[in-house]
């Protein structure tokens, strides 16, 4: 059975521990005070928690509150609701196990996948996180575009609006697998050298 600690936010296929997709990449250094970096990673929970709640208790239906956020993420749902289709999953823990990892996507559309994210991030980092979204999407969620859309999307507070960015590359699906496999590689390395350590 498959499971999900929402807490610690770890993942299981069975009794086997897996990596999320978050875990696979490469950390960031995001160069700033940790005090500082603890205060935008709050503000990115507490505006995470809010779209959230917008997808599983409003849409497809529009927005009548007053929250200055949710007001422009209706508008810019709206605004692209024809070319993303149906909501297919929101929030939802994914598994892959063909390639023994999980993930939980933000919202996985009929045509699309969309990262809601507290502001811009690199293409090429983003293409990795959505090949990953991907593939588990294909994998649970009967998710077949005709064309991949993955969008990165954030609320610029500036101009309350919310901005987004096509981030699909088509060689980020082979090259998020190499990182799985690398993950694998590394494991099995260290616990051969750990059993060495031991005298075995």
């Amino acid at each position: 059975m498959n499971r999900y600690d929402p807490i610690e936010h770890r993942y299981w296929i069975g009794e086997l521990e897996v990596p999320s997709v978050t875990r696979l990449l490469p950390k960031k250094d995001f160069n700033m005070p940790a005090e500082r970096l603890e205060m935008y990673r709050q503000l990115g929970i507490e505006q995470h928690e809010l779209i959230k709640m917008f997808f599983q208790t409003v849409y497809p239906n529009r927005y009548e509150g007053k929250n200055r956020m949710l007001m422009a993420l209706d508008r810019f749902v709206e605004k692209d609701a024809y070319k993303l289709g149906n909501l297919v999953c929101c929030e939802r823990p994914l598994f892959s196990e063909e390639y023994l990892f999980a993930g939980t996507p933000d919202n996985v559309f009929e045509n699309g996948i969309i990262d809601w994210k507290r502001s811009r991030v690199t293409k090429k980092d983003m293409a990795l996180q959505h090949a990953g979204y991907d593939i588990l999407a294909f994998e649970n969620c009967f998710y077949r575009p005709v064309k991949r859309q993955w969008i990165m999307a954030w609320y610029d507070n500036f101009i309350d609006e919310f901005k987004s960015s096509e981030v699909y590359r088509p060689d980020a699906i082979e090259t998020f697998l190499l990182h799985v496999t690398d993950y694998y590689l590394h494991n099995k390395i260290n616990e051969y050298h750990a059993r060495s350590n031991n005298g075995n």
